[in-house]
């Protein structure tokens, strides 16, 4: 499996107005935010994996959820959209034998 980019197609949520107005209406503190990204255009999101490639249907901007392993590698990410878009979700698994649990990478307390 290759290493998977988000900065080819994505821009931190942070740093767009729309994607942190979004996530801020929502009651998503700063320090998740920047963990989070946004990508204007949802079929750019196939861009990142030869399987999803042509399948990611939308052309609707997305916040997008990576997801990491207890190593810190990406083995899946989501694009979330903002409104009634179907589907809401748009999941691309990186590494099909993981199961897809946000925040893994994070140590418990």
């Amino acid at each position: 499996m290759k290493r998977i980019d988000l900065t080819a197609v994505c821009f931190p949520a942070n740093e767009k107005g729309v994607a942190k107005d979004f996530l801020e209406s929502r009651k998503i503190p700063e320090s998740k935010i920047q963990d989070l990204w946004f990508v204007p255009h949802a079929q750019t999101l196939g861009l990142l994996s030869d399987k999803y490639k042509d399948r990611v249907l939308g052309d609707d901007p997305r916040i997008v959820i990576p997801f990491f392993d207890e190593n810190n590698k990406m083995f899946a990410f989501q694009g979330r959209a903002f409104g009634n878009e179907i589907p809401k979700y748009i999941t691309i698994t990186l590494d099909p034998d993981r199961n897809k649990i946000y925040g893994l990478n994070r140590k418990l307390r």
